[in-house]
């Protein structure tokens, strides 16, 4: 009977002590608990009292080769201990080959730039929140912002590996304005994010409270952006290669303004790598290049000819061909036709050339592009 006795008061002390077991150590070890944390305890230290010396000694002879200064009146204002902002610094990372840092400032807003154009960058930001379940409050495509509603941030969800964790944070949310705009100089496509509100709960409290440094989410929620746009361009390019090394079927006709074309049966993505290749292939040079605007700016100096003794080497292929063509510059304009794309030829004057001409250069061109690629093997 006693003995029983005393198992059902173990079990009842172990029913009263398991609810303070499951809450934590809280009780054991912390500032108010049993055994005192002392990390911010240096917050509240006190000078010591003046060195007294007894009557009848003398007060040792203290050299101060390495003194303290006194602390400046603008650093009694800052923050320390518990209130110190101790977060690492995140960086922009815009890894993809066509995109880098705009802006390096801590006083502007986190800019990235892109090698394309606006519209590119703009449909993969929407598709990109859609695909994350982040709503869109508003958008302008006339002034390239997009403003998102409420996004919360629970440190326990996947949001956790964007965001980043504190223990005593419960959830984080924001608004934020994405603007996507064109270069000064026309040839950069610039995003930046800006947090428009921003706010933190804490486990022991249930109010939001405005957030300190809403730049390092902002930069966070860029880079989540900038990651999956670098995967998605590394799959793209993976299916350019693959296409880039079939032939495309090129005709004559008409681009969307009447001009002299030819016509590649392939969309302007695909075209816009191979004329590069194609352009190599004949011995054009290419000065620069606008993909956002579908131009490129090539140099024709005709055929190269070589030396006696190349001539005698008749089996190899010299690298160029014979166009009947002038030397000089010229623009070659690419515009989608649907499904295809029409390439124009422009002179350095500005003048297009004719059909005729164009009829001329067609079996040139329709044999480097309808060839297949050649791949080296290692």
């Amino acid at each position: 009977m006693l003995e029983s006795r005393k198992l059902h008061i173990s079990r009842l002390i172990l029913v009263l002590l398991l609810p303070q077991l499951v809450a934590g150590c809280s009780w054991l070890y912390g500032e108010n608990g049993l055994v005192k944390d002392n990390e911010y305890t240096y917050v509240n230290s006190q000078l010591g009292k003046k060195l007294e010396i007894p009557d009848g000694m003398k007060a040792p002879q203290i050299v101060d080769q390495y003194p303290v200064p006194s602390i400046a009146k603008e650093a009694m204002n800052k923050p320390v201990g518990r209130k110190l902002d101790t977060t690492a610094p995140v960086l922009i990372l815009a890894v993809d080959v066509n995109s880098g840092v705009y802006s390096r400032n801590e006083n502007t807003d986190p800019t990235v730039w892109f090698r394309i154009g606006e519209l590119k960058v703009w449909q993969a930001l929407l598709d990109y929140l859609k695909s994350n379940n982040i709503k869109v409050a508003s958008k302008d495509l006339s002034k390239g912002t997009i403003i998102t509603d409420w996004v919360t941030h629970d440190t326990d969800s996947l949001w956790n590996d964007i965001f980043g964790s504190d223990d005593e944070v419960k959830a984080m949310r924001g608004k934020y304005q994405f603007k996507v705009v064109r270069s000064p100089k026309g040839k950069l496509t610039l995003l930046s994010v800006k947090p428009l509100a921003a706010e933190y709960l804490n486990y022991e409290d249930d109010n939001w409270k405005p957030l300190k440094n809403p730049r390092q989410n902002s930069i966070q929620f860029m880079n989540g952006f900038l990651s999956t746009w670098a995967e998605e361009r590394a799959f793209e390019a993976r299916k350019r290669v693959l296409a880039a090394n079939k032939g495309i079927t090129l005709s004559l006709g008409k681009d969307n303004n009447n001009q002299a074309a030819f016509i590649a049966d392939a969309k302007f993505d695909r075209v816009w790598e191979r004329l590069a290749y194609v352009a190599k292939q004949m011995g054009m040079v290419i000065d620069d290049k606008d993909q956002s605007q579908g131009i490129y700016y090539m140099i024709w100096k005709g055929k190269e000819s070589g030396g006696f003794f190349d001539s005698l080497m008749f089996w190899q292929d010299s690298g160029s061909v014979d166009l009947p063509l002038a030397n000089g510059e010229y623009q070659f304009n690419l515009s989608a036709l649907g499904d295809k794309t029409a390439i124009t030829i422009a002179k350095k004057d500005g003048g297009f050339l004719d059909q005729k001409q164009m009829n001329k250069l067609f079996s040139y061109f329709s044999e480097q592009f309808t060839q297949r690629r050649q791949t080296r093997r290692r």
